[in-house]
C-alpha cells in the first residue's frame, strides 16, 4: 500500500494567520528595543535602587565672583587663583582615621606646611579650653556647631576647662589608647574636629592647607595612594586691587555659617560657598554671586575605572557691578583725610593747652552728585586693609578708642553745627516768619529768659557784634543770634517737619546700610526719659543736639541745591557681564519727595554760601582759589575733648555736580575739615582743567579761626556730637 504524500511547499498559510505572526515578531522587537533604551537612558534610576554595576558621582565646577569697579572701570575687587590641600573624611579607611591623620600631620611636618587645626584648646600640655574662648565668637561658633553636628549639648562640653578635650579623646577612641604620645592625640584631635566642624556645613572635603605652593601640591598629588581622602581644590580668593581704599563700603566676604545654611539653601547656595558679608559685597550679591556648575562622573563600583564625564549644569561666573564711586576721587578723599587728622593731632599736641586738636583721631567724608544721589566717595577714616582682614582682626576689634571697623560715613552721627543753618534759613523764609531782606540786629547776648541767654560766638571770641544780618549775611558770617530768633518764631515742630522734608533724620536709602540719625525734639526727649526744655530751640537753630551721619547732610545739601527734589543715595551704577561687557541691569535715579522749594530761596541761600568761601569763615581755606564754589563750615562742642568740625560745599557753583561733607572728630577748626574739602574739589576741577593743579599743600596756620561755636546749653542729657547711634 502506498503512502500518498502531500506538498507543503505547495501550501499557503492562512492570511490570518501570517498577519498574527508578524504581530508577535513586531512586539517582540519593541520590547527588546524599549529595553535596551531603558538601560541606556535609565540608568539613574536604577543605580539609585542598587540594581547598577556602575556609581555615579556628582560634584560640583567651582565659579568666581563677579568683580566690582569703580565708576569709570577701575576695578575695585577681583580674583585670584590658588590650589588648597582637602581631605575627604567619608573617604578615611573606618578604624584607620587616627593613622592617616596623624601620617598627614608628619607628612605637613617634613614639607614645612601648617594644616588648619580650629579645636578651641591648647596645642601643648595641659590641654585646656583656650583662654581668650569667651572673647572669641569664631570658637565659641565651632563649638557650637560641633555640639550640634555630633548631638552633644555645647554647655557640657565647656562645663570645665578640660571637658572639650576629654570628650574628644573619648569620641576618636583615643582616651586609653597607648599608642600615640599626648602630643599626637592632641593632633589627630584637633584635625578630626575641625574635620567634623567642616562637615556641618559643607558636603566637600575639608580644606586643610589653603593657598598651597606648588612644590607641595607636587609632593601631595604623588602621594595620594598613601593618604586616602586628600585631594587637591581649585579655588579663588577675593582680592581687592587698591589696598585699603574703599575698605568700608566694599565690605567683606566669607563662608555660610551654619546659622544662616538654611537662608542660604533656601536660595539654591551650597553651603561651600562664599557670599559677601558686608558692604557692596552683601549688598550686590545677587549680582556678583557665580554658580556653580555640576559634573557627573560614572565609574566602576570599585571606582577604578572611569565610564563617563559630562557636565550636566554649566558652571557661570557672576557679574560685575559698577559702583558710582569714583576711585581717584575717593583716594584723594582718604589721602586728605588722614594726612589733616594726623597733622592736627601733632600740632595739637605741640600746645600746651588742653583740647587744641591733640585728640584728633578720625573723621569721614562724603560726595555725592546731587543730580541723582549718585555717591562719589564714601571715606572713613581710620580705616584697614581688606586682604589682610583675617590676620587684623583681633587687633582692629579691640581697638576701641578709634574703632577703625565703624563705617563712620554712613553708621556714625554728628552734630552737624552751623551747617544746619541752611535748613534753618529755608524754613523760616518757608513759613513766612522772615525775609529776604529783613534785618536783625545781633546784640551779641540773646535774651531769651532771665536764666537763659545764649551768646553769638563772636561775642565771646572778640567781644564784639555782626551788627544788622539779614538772612546772607547771617550764613556768610554764621551769625548765632539771627538764627536763635529764627528758631524762636519758627518753633521745633515746624523747624524739624521742614528738616525733616530735606532728608535730615531720616534715612537715604543707601544700599549697604545706614543709621538713621536724630531730630531732636519734645517726641524724641519724651520717648528717652527726658525732659524739653524750651530753651533747646535756640540750640536746635544753629545745628547742636541734633545727630546727623555724614551721608545724611550731604543729601540734604543735595536735596536743597535741588529745589527740594531728594534722590535715593546709591552706590549701584549698573551690573555687566565681564565676558561680553553687557549691561545686565543699570541703576533708575529714584526721587524720594519733593520740598518745593522757590527758586530764589535757593539763589539766595547758595549766593550766601558762596560767600562763605569767598569772604566768610571758610574763606582762610580758598582765599584766591581759581573757580567758585560754595559751602558752610560747622563747629559742635563734645564732651570732654577738642571740638568736632564740619564743613559742607558744591561745585561747580552754578550748575551743582558734587556735593562734600567733611566731619573731623576733635578737628578743633573748621579751616581742618575746609582743607580736606579743598583737596577733593582739586581732585574735581584737576580733570576739567589738569594744567591749573599742583600739588594741594595743608595749611600751616595752628591757631583755631573765629568759629561759630556755642557751647550746648543743657543739663548733659543730650547726646553729644561723638556718640554713636
Amino acid at each position: 500500500m502506498r503512502l500518498k504524500t502531500r506538498n507543503m511547499t505547495s501550501v499557503k498559510p492562512p492570511k490570518t494567520r501570517l498577519a498574527l505572526l508578524v504581530i508577535v515578531l513586531a512586539a517582540a522587537c519593541v520590547v527588546f528595543i524599549g529595553r535596551l533604551v531603558n538601560l541606556q537612558f535609565a540608568k539613574d534610576e536604577l543605580y539609585d535602587t542598587g540594581i547598577s554595576s556602575v556609581n555615579t558621582v556628582i560634584t560640583e565646577i567651582p565659579t568666581v565672583r563677579g568683580e566690582i569697579t569703580d565708576v569709570n572701570g577701575v576695578v575695585l575687587a577681583s580674583n585670584t587663583y590658588y590650589s588648597n590641600i582637602a581631605l575627604d573624611k567619608k573617604k578615611l579607611p573606618a578604624g584607620e582615621e587616627n593613622r592617616v591623620v596623624l601620617e598627614l600631620c608628619e607628612f605637613f611636618d617634613k614639607h614645612g606646611v601648617v594644616p588648619k587645626d580650629i579645636l578651641p584648646v591648647s596645642k601643648n600640655a595641659p590641654y585646656r579650653l583656650d583662654s581668650d574662648y569667651e572673647d572669641n565668637t569664631d570658637k565659641q561658633r565651632y563649638v557650637k556647631n560641633y555640639a550640634k553636628y555630633m548631638g552633644y549639648e555645647r554647655e557640657k562640653l565647656i562645663a570645665t576647662p578640660t571637658a572639650l578635650y576629654d570628650t574628644l579623646l573619648s569620641r576618636y577612641g583615643l582616651k586609653r589608647s597607648t599608642e600615640y604620645t599626648d602630643e599626637q592625640k592632641r593632633r589627630i584631635i584637633g584635625i578630626r574636629f575641625t574635620l567634623d566642624v567642616n562637615a556641618y556645613s559643607s558636603n566637600l572635603p575639608c580644606v586643610l592647607v589653603e593657598n598651597a605652593d606648588t612644590a607641595t601640591v607636587g609632593l601631595i598629588s604623588d602621594s595620594f595612594y598613601t593618604f586616602p581622602g586628600v585631594e587637591i581644590l581649585k579655588s579663588s580668593k577675593r582680592v581687592y586691587n587698591i589696598d585699603r581704599l574703599a575698605s568700608h563700603l566694599l565690605g567683606k566676604t566669607g563662608p555660610i555659617y551654619a546659622e544662616d545654611a538654611e537662608y542660604y539653601s533656601g536660595l539654591g547656595y551650597s553651603l561651600n560657598e562664599i557670599v559677601g558679608k558686608e558692604g557692596a559685597e552683601a549688598a550686590f550679591e545677587q549680582y556678583l554671586r557665580g554658580i556653580n556648575g555640576k559634573r557627573e562622573t560614572v565609574t566602576t563600583l570599585d571606582g577604578e575605572t572611569v565610564l563617563s564625564v559630562r557636565d550636566s549644569v554649566e558652571a557661570k561666573p557672576g557679574y560685575s557691578v559698577s559702583l558710582t564711586i569714583d576711585a581717584e576721587m575717593q583716594a584723594t578723599a582718604e589721602e586728605a583725610l588722614e594726612r589733616v587728622i594726623k597733622a592736627q593731632a601733632y600740632s595739637g599736641a605741640l600746645n600746651p593747652k588742653k583740647y587744641d586738636g591733640e585728640d584728633a583721631n578720625a573723621g569721614a567724608v562724603v560726595v555725592m552728585d546731587p543730580r541723582n544721589g549718585a555717591v562719589r566717595v564714601l571715606a572713613s577714616y581710620p580705616t584697614y586693609s581688606l586682604n589682610t582682614y583675617s590676620e587684623d582682626i583681633k587687633t582692629l576689634s579691640e581697638d576701641t578708642k578709634n574703632t577703625p571697623l565703624v563705617n563712620r560715613a554712613t553708621g556714625g552721627i554728628y552734630e552737624p553745627g552751623s551747617t544746619f543753618k541752611i535748613a534753618t534759613a529755608a524754613a523760616a523764609l518757608h513759613y513766612g516768619v522772615t525775609t529776604y531782606d529783613e534785618l536783625i540786629y545781633d546784640k551779641g547776648e540773646y535774651f531769651f529768659h532771665e536764666t537763659y541767654k545764649p551768646h553769638c560766638w563772636i561775642y565771646d571770641s572778640k567781644g564784639v557784634t555782626h551788627g544788622y544780618q539779614n538772612v546772607t549775611q547771617a550764613i556768610q558770617n554764621s551769625c548765632n543770634y539771627f538764627f536763635f530768633e529764627m528758631g524762636k518764631r519758627l518753633g521745633i515742630e515746624k523747624m524739624n517737619n521742614y528738616a525733616r522734608g530735606l532728608g535730615l533724620g531720616v534715612k537715604t536709602g543707601i544700599e549697604t546700610g545706614e543709621s538713621s540719625g536724630i531730630l531732636v525734639g519734645p517726641e524724641y526727649m519724651q520717648a528717652n526719659g527726658l525732659v524739653w526744655n524750651p530753651g533747646y530751640v535756640l540750640q536746635a537753630a544753629i545745628g547742636q543736639q541734633h545727630l546727623f551721619t555724614p551721608l545724611q547732610i550731604t543729601s540734604y545739601i543735595s536735596t536743597f541745591l535741588n529745589g527740594g527734589k531728594r534722590y535715593k543715595a546709591h552706590l549701584f551704577d549698573r551690573a555687566f557681564d565681564f565676558a561680553t561687557g553687557e549691561t545686565v541691569e543699570s541703576y533708575n535715579t529714584e526721587l524720594l519727595s519733593d520740598a518745593n522749594i522757590p527758586t530764589e530761596t535757593v539763589n539766595i541761600l547758595k549766593e550766601a554760601m558762596r560767600r562763605v568761601v569767598d569772604d566768610g569763615t571758610a574763606s582762610s581755606t580758598f582765599i584766591g582759589y581759581k573757580y567758585p564754589v560754595g559751602g558752610k563750615t560747622g563747629t559742635a562742642q563734645v564732651a570732654h575733648g577738642s571740638d568736632n568740625v564740619v564743613f559742607v560745599g558744591f561745585a561747580p557753583y552754578e550748575n551743582p555736580e558734587i556735593v562734600i561733607t567733611v566731619i573731623l572728630e576733635h578737628g578743633y577748626a573748621s579751616r581742618n575739615a575746609a582743607q580736606v574739602a579743598k583737596e577733593i574739589f582739586d581732585c574735581y576741577f584737576r580733570k576739567l582743567y589738569p594744567d591749573d593743579f599742583g600739588v594741594a599743600q595743608i595749611s600751616p596756620d595752628t591757631e583755631a579761626d573765629s568759629e561759630e561755636t556755642t557751647k550746648p546749653e543743657n543739663d548733659g542729657s543730650i547726646i553729644m556730637g561723638d556718640s554713636a547711634e
